[in-house]
């Protein structure tokens, strides 16, 4: 699957090049916090005594073709977040630093020259493995993380600066699906970004 989600973005990378008025690009950091998290579909409020949702930090950036009506780009985008939050009871402590990879076809839409809404649905990865510490036995469990489905949409406002270069300021709600043990893991971040942008076509 991951090489599925690859392919397209390269061909849509190769598309936007051989026609570079129809090329689009933007990249640029999220900071933002974890709204909800969910274990085995129950919240983790609900599971722990102590739960504490902290931050997420995400660097991403997506390519894509414009299409002739120039509001619509066919977009393939890839993000690097980290999470961390933290969980405890009277027999688990569980520190969370985590990271995902996101990579996603979608489509970006400009109602006018200033507003961008855009959307995705791909593959989010989780990378390595998760320990907790168990009181009762006193020693560490380690479960691994793998990949599932995730979201995204967002808003931005277009800062024109030059010709074709531009600034995005925008808020963005993600969401990704991991297997974790025996059990899924949801993830729910909402975060504010400063991108940088470029297009082809002159807005």
């Amino acid at each position: 699957m991951k090489l599925v989600y690859v392919s397209i973005m390269v061909l849509l990378f190769i598309s936007a090049l051989s026609s570079s008025d129809r090329l689009y690009m933007e990249f640029g950091p999220d900071f933002g916090v974890i709204k909800k998290a969910y274990y085995d579909g129950k919240d983790i409020h609900d599971l722990f005594k102590e739960s504490e949702e902290k931050y997420c930090i995400d660097f991403g950036g997506k390519v894509g073709y414009v299409l002739k009506d120039n509001k619509f780009i066919l977009t393939c985008q890839y993000n690097h977040t980290t999470i961390n939050f933290k969980i405890k009871n009277d027999e688990v402590f569980w520190l969370n630093n985590r990271v995902f990879h996101y990579i996603a076809p979608g489509i970006t839409f400009y109602p006018n020259k200033r507003v961008q809404v855009s959307t995705s649905i791909g593959r989010s990865f989780g990378k390595g493995n998760a320990e907790y510490e168990d009181y009762s036995y006193g020693e560490k469990l380690r479960y691994h993380i793998s990949g599932n489905m995730g979201f995204d949409i967002s808003a931005a406002y277009d800062l024109k600066l030059k010709h074709q270069h531009g600034i995005l300021l925008g808020i963005r709600y993600f969401t990704s699906n991991h297997e974790f043990g025996a059990y899924d893991l949801d993830v729910h971040t909402l975060s504010l970004f400063l991108k940088f942008r470029y297009i082809g076509v002159y807005k």
